[in-house]
C-alpha cells in the first residue's frame, strides 16, 4: 500500500477463477498526479455455482495523469453474480479547460 508520494507508473492485472459458492472482492484506490499512467485490468470468471464477485475501483486524476481503467465478470455458472463499481474524477486546470 502506497499512501505517500506519487504513482508513477502502476500497471495491474488480475484474473480470477471464481469456484463454486466463492466470493471474490477486489478493491483498488488510485490517486495519479503530474504525469502518472495508471492501467488496470481486473477480471472475474465466475466458474462456479453461486459465486458472487465485486471489482469496485476508484480513480482521480489531475495535472496530465492517465488512467485506463478495465474491469470484466464473466457468468458461467448457474446461480452466478457479478458487479463492477468503477468511479473516476478528473481534475482539470482552467488552461486545460480552454482547450477542450
Amino acid at each position: 500500500m502506497l499512501i505517500n508520494g506519487r504513482v508513477g507508473k502502476l500497471e495491474i492485472d488480475y484474473s480470477i477463477k471464481a469456484g463454486e459458492n466463492s466470493v471474490t472482492e477486489l478493491t483498488a484506490r488510485v490517486f495519479g498526479h503530474a504525469d502518472d499512467k495508471i492501467f488496470i485490468k481486473e477480471k472475474v470468471a465466475l466458474d462456479g455455482m453461486n459465486s458472487k464477485s465485486l471489482i469496485k475501483t476508484r480513480i482521480a486524476i489531475e495535472d496530465n495523469a492517465q488512467a485506463q481503467v478495465t474491469g470484466i465478470t464473466e457468468g458461467n455458472a448457474q446461480g452466478a453474480r457479478g458487479h463492477v463499481d468503477c468511479m473516476e474524477i478528473v481534475k482539470t486546470t482552467l488552461s486545460q479547460k480552454l482547450f477542450l
